[in-house]
């Protein structure tokens, strides 16, 4: 049986409750109760990925600034007062994760003197994004590692086309397989460059039946 979506919020605060630091002075939820669907679907795959990367990479996770619990749900650039979590393994980079992160478009950057100040269509927004530690306003295409789309509807063929547009966005197709930070999950190598991995998940399960040149991976995760 299908869980309501409180016991939904409590399971994610749950999953999230091993990444507070020690300085965390709250444990309240990262939801409050007037959360869409969508943005609990969010949460919880976030909940998702970052249990798949201490796992499946040995990354030790962590949550930071919770003095303001409730993650960040309105789309614009990296915002500090919010929380984030880092990625730390020892002799590598430290990464952190992000919700509702707009990025710098490939296409702005390839514009170089002439692309003046960003306008609406130079940035897009993706709901997680992981990259470099320290990374401030919006994210250049080339800094995101990992960026993950979240579809609590049904995944149709417009999805699929606009999950195209913003892999276009943040790389282009490359001929062979171009390394990525991570030895198993979610991608060794892609066949795009700047290696970045763009995952979509969905209660759909539908999803998997989607494929893409640019190695997009497809999850069907749905709501416990």
């Amino acid at each position: 049986m299908a869980l309501t979506l409180t016991e939904v919020k409590s399971r994610i605060d749950a999953l999230l409750a091993s990444y507070h630091t020690a300085v965390t002075s709250s444990r309240a939820s990262v939801l409050p109760p007037d959360r869409s669907k969508g943005k609990v679907y969010e949460a919880w795959v976030l909940a998702i990925v970052l249990e798949r990367l201490a796992r499946d990479e040995g990354y030790v996770i962590s949550l930071h600034n919770s003095r303001k619990i409730i993650l960040k749900s309105g789309p614009g650039p990296i915002n500090r007062d919010y929380p984030y979590f880092t990625l730390s393994k020892p002799g590598l980079p430290t990464y952190e994760v992000w919700t509702d992160v707009e990025f710098l478009a490939l296409s702005y950057d390839m514009r170089g003197r002439a692309r003046g100040e960003p306008t609406s269509g130079d940035y897009h927004e993706l709901d997680i994004v992981i990259v470099p530690a320290g990374i401030t306003g919006r994210p250049k295409h080339s800094d995101l590692i990992i960026g993950v789309e979240c579809k609590a509807t049904p995944m149709e063929k417009h999805l699929l086309r606009a999950v195209i547009g913003v892999r276009r966005e943040l790389s282009l197709l490359a001929s062979g397989s171009t390394r990525t930070p991570f030895e198993r999950w979610p991608q060794r190598t892609v066949p795009a460059r700047p290696p970045s991995c763009l995952l979509v998940f969905s209660i759909d399960p539908a999803v998997t039946s989607f494929r893409s040149p640019f190695g997009i991976e497809f999850y069907h995760e749905p709501l416990p």
